[in-house]
């Protein structure tokens, strides 16, 4: 798939995201959604230049967004 969709950046969440987005290839697109904005804003600045990575406004964007 070239769309994934990722739900919930918290203390388990967020390691795991990032391993996630460094294995995929930078033209995949991964889409993200978490209660706490500020975690989704610093995940965005964190991983600038792995590849495109858009801020969903909730679960159900993302599961519409993912392959």
């Amino acid at each position: 798939p070239s769309k994934f969709g990722w739900v919930g950046l918290g203390a388990m969440g967020y390691p795991m995201v990032i391993q996630l987005r460094r294995k995929m290839s930078k033209s995949n697109h991964l889409c993200i959604f978490d209660i706490n904005r500020a975690v989704l804003e610093r995940f965005v600045e964190e991983m600038s230049g792995e590849g495109p990575i858009s801020i969903a406004s909730s679960s159900k964007e993302v599961a519409e967004k993912s392959v």
